[in-house]
């Protein structure tokens, strides 16, 4: 009882007043809620944007904690200014719903003077068909895939025509690994750290134009 009475008192006099008659039940809840270490699980998703194969990944199944996140993402993504501030903007209107980018088509992404008019997958069943068929993938072109969080992510090229490279980009906009992969292939290329997102670009573009592992880009969605 010690325990439940000190805990109590963390809690405003105004909210004990309020909840005196199921005070044993809401008194241990709301101590327990005290108690717990970090940030509150929705204010995290609010301050981290989610924007929410032949070419494309080989894991396109959901973690659980990610089928747990989405729906939460769509009530309490973040506004465009928060966005931005994390390396994305969102062109045209501002209600576009960012984490899960469901109304996007196309995304501009910039490393410095070098653009990508880059397609987006932002849904399983974009990101299981990627650039399959395609017979061509013109210079300065490509695809973005895009995921609600980071993770080690894995691309293979059944069914893919063109040659690409992929790069893997974390949740900061940071380059973390560069593949090569080579048409009609089932080998799978892993990348080496955790991604939220993907480019695949004509297979040289990126040391065509001097972008390395570790170089930053912008990304200015589109409808």
């Amino acid at each position: 009882m010690a325990t439940v009475l000190r805990a109590a008192k963390l809690v405003p006099k105004s909210i004990i007043r309020t909840i005196r008659w199921g005070m044993r039940p809401l008194i241990i809840l709301i101590s327990t809620a005290a108690l717990l270490p970090g940030p509150n699980p929705l204010g995290e998703v609010a301050l981290h944007p989610l924007p929410g194969q032949g070419s494309a990944p080989a894991e396109e199944i959901l973690a659980p904690a990610e089928a747990i996140l989405a729906p939460a993402v769509a009530i309490v993504g973040p506004t465009e200014t928060m966005v931005a501030r994390a390396g994305i903007r969102v062109a045209g209107n501002e209600s576009t719903a960012v984490p899960g980018l469901a109304h996007a088509a196309i995304a501009l992404v910039i490393f410095g003077n070098d653009t990508v008019r880059a397609e987006v997958a932002n849904t399983s069943a974009l990101r299981s068909r990627g650039l399959m068929d395609r017979e061509e993938l013109p210079n300065g072109t490509g695809m973005l895939f895009v995921w609600e969080n980071e993770g080690m992510r894995s691309f293979w090229m059944r069914n893919t025509l063109v040659a690409l490279d992929v790069a893997f980009i974390d949740r900061d906009f940071e380059i973390v690994d560069i593949q090569q992969m080579e048409p009609e292939t089932t080998n799978t290329h892993n990348g080496a750290n955790p991604a939220m997102y993907a480019l695949e670009v004509p297979q040289g573009w990126f040391t065509e134009n001097g972008i390395t592992v570790g170089d930053r880009c912008e990304v200015i969605f589109s409808q």
